[in-house]
């Protein structure tokens, strides 16, 4: 689908990039997803109790990566950079 995209663009120089970050923690992901419940069904409750203590094991343990990937498209000259990698 992409090389569909850039095909269909008109013929000029053009660069992409991509970038993928990976993170080591988590952050207050599982804080802000404890704050966001809403059931209050005690069955669910008690999954969703289970399902953030062990994911807090993994992250304690180190198993926890959050990923974050960005594309950027840029259009017209190219510029090489001198700051690569």
């Amino acid at each position: 689908m992409l090389e569909a995209l850039l095909r269909s663009l008109p013929e000029q120089s053009m660069r992409v990039q991509f970038r993928y970050e990976v993170v080591e923690d988590l952050g207050d992901l599982l804080e802000h997803y404890v704050e966001i419940q809403q059931s209050e069904r005690p069955e669910v409750i008690a999954l969703d109790e289970l399902r953030v203590e062990r994911w807090r094991a993994k992250e304690a343990d180190g198993h926890s990566h959050a990923a974050s990937p960005t594309r950027v498209l840029h259009l017209g000259p190219s510029r090489p950079s001198s700051n690569c990698g």
